[in-house]
């Protein structure tokens, strides 16, 4: 799909042996207003760029391929409206993993396995990192009256480039007993629970 808009009234599905969508352009975009499921064929090399707008839950199967959804970091996710769950089968650097996700203002995402995102993620709502083990980011933009849950223990995010804290807030992170995130680079106040190994400003 090239410089287009595809509007879905309801579910989308790509599954099956030989399933497969192609977003390959920065202003190709596909709105959906219920669920997505990617349940088909790889698509390494196919989600390199564009805008995936989904109104209700991700889910990612591996029936067919451990890579039905390997998106580029030119793939922007945005959640809008609601809550939404985000869930994963093989969820792996090498495998099915995220591009860019933008959690819109009063929108609720819960990621209910472990994050592996090579594009920013964007919390202008509330994200929850539910999942067990390591969810790791390229950055992340933590945006006005935006909140930040980690499920626990078992749960550890870092943030491989700039975490980004808008002012002037509040930014709300609550931890539940995990250590903290850790970024590499801050930028902007940060919020109690967020460890920066280098700040820039």
């Amino acid at each position: 799909m090239r410089d287009a808009y595809l509007n879905v009234n309801g579910s989308l599905r790509v599954q099956g042996a030989a399933g497969q969508l192609q977003l390959s352009t920065f202003n190709g975009t596909i709105s959906v207003s219920g669920d997505v499921t990617f349940d088909g064929a790889t698509e390494a090399g196919f989600l390199n760029q564009g805008n995936l707008s989904i109104g209700g839950n991700f889910t990612q199967g591996a029936t067919f391929s451990p890579s039905s959804f390997a998106a580029g970091s030119g793939l922007n996710m945005l959640f809008a409206g609601a809550s939404h769950a985000v869930t994963f089968a093989t969820m792996d650097s090498a495998q099915s993993h995220l591009g860019s996700v933008q959690a819109g203002p009063g929108t609720t995402v819960t990621f209910n396995t472990r994050v592996i995102a090579f594009g920013t993620m964007f919390n202008s709502g509330t994200m929850t990192f539910a999942g067990a083990g390591q969810t790791t980011v390229s950055s992340m933009f933590f945006d006005n009256n935006s909140t930040t849950n980690l499920g626990g223990q078992t749960v550890g995010v870092t943030i491989n480039g700039q975490a980004t804290f808008s002012s002037p807030g509040p930014i709300t992170v609550n931890l539940n007993g995990a250590s903290n995130i850790i970024a590499v680079t801050c930028v902007g106040t940060q919020p109690a629970g967020v460890s920066c190994r280098d700040r820039t400003h």
